[in-house]
């Protein structure tokens, strides 16, 4: 009986806490309704039965995303923290939230990080993940994230082209834009300086000069897109193969493929041609090495990691 008033009362509070977040007409909506019924049986057939004993390290992180959320709506509304405490409702509603969205959070996290994944065993059980994950574990998950984005690189031919590398572009063929006006230029016939890495200027330039070999603008762009979008779906593979070798659980690689693979912000960020997508995909690369270092004291002792590191 006490464990059903406990759930009730997070029942209630949760609900409560959300439908006043969303700014939902609360007592008179079918949806407030429906947010205390399924939150109940959420509640207890699962999150409930996980909880056990406080953990700080999952309750920070809880309330400061509440925090973010409240703090966030007052800014929204009135551009300040008034709203947070005049009127006094406003402060109730804060409370009532803050506490409501932690005690979600809480819950929900202490669900996920007590949750025995059963998907371990599909290593005997599926040829197929056993083909991505072990056997192909680079190249597969490669092949997958690039199939599934087609449809982007189809749709955007031959790429999205921000105002950044236009400048570098107009750079690298002597056209004057607006980076001149902003930094000292050594020598003002030459217009090319590194308001923008001139390695990047340098390269998009010479896919340019390629395109036009074979007569269109379009074809250098398209090239420029290609080698982002392979930078940037090889690292995202490449952490999927890294998970290998540190025997995650099946279920977190193969949610994380398809995250990499259906998620519209890798695609359309890996077409949009700027020097941020090569900076992203190497740093990528580079937080695994400085994983493999951290949890192997010797890794530094080759060679050959010591100058993969320094590439």
């Amino acid at each position: 009986m006490k464990r059903k008033l406990l759930i009730f009362f997070f029942d209630i509070l949760i609900s409560l806490s959300l439908s006043l977040d969303l700014k939902l007409n609360t007592f008179n909506t079918y949806l407030f309704i429906i947010l205390i019924l399924l939150f109940y049986i959420v509640l207890d057939r699962y999150l409930f039965n996980r909880l056990r004993k406080f953990n700080i390290m999952i309750f920070f992180p809880s309330f400061l995303f509440a925090l973010s959320l409240v703090i966030g709506d007052s800014f929204s509304s009135g551009n300040s923290f008034s709203l947070l405490v005049r009127p006094i409702s406003g402060l109730f509603k804060a409370v009532l939230v803050l506490v409501g969205i932690t005690s979600f959070m809480y819950i929900l996290l202490n669900y996920i990080f007590n949750i025995k994944f059963k998907l371990r065993k599909i290593k005997t059980k599926s040829k197929i993940v056993n083909f991505i994950f072990d056997d192909y574990s680079f190249v597969m998950p490669l092949m997958i994230i690039l199939f599934l984005w087609l449809i982007y690189i189809i749709a955007f031919y031959p790429g999205t082209l921000m105002y950044d590398p236009s400048d570098q572009l107009c750079q690298f063929f002597g056209i004057s834009n607006w980076t001149p006006y902003i930094v000292k230029l050594i020598d003002p016939t030459v217009i090319i300086n590194n308001h923008h890495p001139v390695f990047h200027t340098l390269l998009l330039g010479n896919f340019m000069l390629i395109g036009r070999l074979f007569g269109s603008d379009n074809i250098g762009l398209f090239l420029s897109t290609i080698s982002q979008l392979l930078m940037l779906s090889g690292s995202l593979a490449y952490t999927i193969k890294y998970m290998k070798k540190l025997e995650t659980p099946y279920f977190i690689r193969i949610i994380a493929l398809l995250f990499y693979s259906i998620f519209p912000i890798f695609p359309l960020f890996g077409i949009s041609i700027m020097k941020d997508v090569p900076y992203v995909s190497v740093m990528i690369i580079y937080i695994i090495l400085f994983i493999e270092i951290y949890m192997n004291n010797s890794w530094l002792n080759k060679k050959k990691n010591l100058l993969r590191l320094v590439l």
